[in-house]
């Protein structure tokens, strides 16, 4: 398996939501940066968006790194802080399953 650069996972991540908001599935009001809210009461998601990139994100992670990972699994809960809070955190969320599944 191919370590990922924490630099391409943060590009993937930001790449996907920027697709949605081309597509109309979200509508950024600013530009999207490392500490933009992904979830919750200020963030770009909405549920539906949300889960669409939980899943296009396990995907893209099978596909470039061979690693099937769950995101939204029972862990995530246990957590002091959600990934979802932003990109960044979500980024090196990511790359934490990857290395330790």
């Amino acid at each position: 398996m191919v370590r990922p650069h924490p630099d391409d996972i943060f590009k993937m991540v930001h790449a996907k939501i920027l697709a949605y908001n081309n597509i109309g599935l979200i509508r950024l009001e600013h530009e999207l940066l490392a500490d933009t809210e992904l979830y919750g009461k200020a963030g770009v998601l909405h549920s539906v968006a949300l889960v669409s990139l939980i899943m296009d994100l396990e995907d893209e992670i099978l596909t470039r790194y061979g690693k099937v990972v769950v995101i939204g699994d029972q862990k995530i809960f246990s957590r002091a802080q959600s990934p979802f809070k932003n990109v960044s955190l979500l980024s090196n969320y990511l790359i934490e399953l990857i290395d330790h599944g």
